[in-house]
């Protein structure tokens, strides 16, 4: 990912947020669940990252919500191909949105966190 840390082709960042229940204490998702968002970030990655129109920064799973943050450069081509690819799934309890980053901040405060 080095190669395209603020990068100016991808100066808006993609939330994808999963909320579900936690069923234990450490607030992480069943293997179930597990399994299924294996199976959506697959499907994400083979419509998104084939041509890099979208960078996947970062994953966070806590206290029941999983999110995807993607840096993106073509919103509204990202959802078209969010749209089909998601098209073979039942409803999923996600929601998107989408946030100015040129500078890719976000990423650079998890860097600060995790000490990287």
């Amino acid at each position: 990912m080095a190669p395209f840390i603020a990068s100016s082709d991808y100066p808006q960042r993609l939330v994808i947020i999963w909320e579900y229940d936690a069923d234990n204490l450490n607030g992480m998702p069943s293997t179930e669940q597990s399994e299924t968002m294996k199976c959506f970030e697959d499907a994400l990655d083979a419509t998104l990252d084939s041509d890099r129109i979208a960078v996947l920064a970062f994953v966070l799973t806590c206290n029941g919500s999983r999110e995807w943050h993607y840096y993106i450069n073509r919103v509204e081509e990202v959802g078209l191909r969010i749209n089909t690819a998601l098209s073979e799934f039942p409803k999923l309890p996600i929601h998107l949105q989408v946030e100015n980053d040129p500078e890719w901040e976000q990423i650079s405060l998890v860097y600060q966190i995790c000490g990287v």
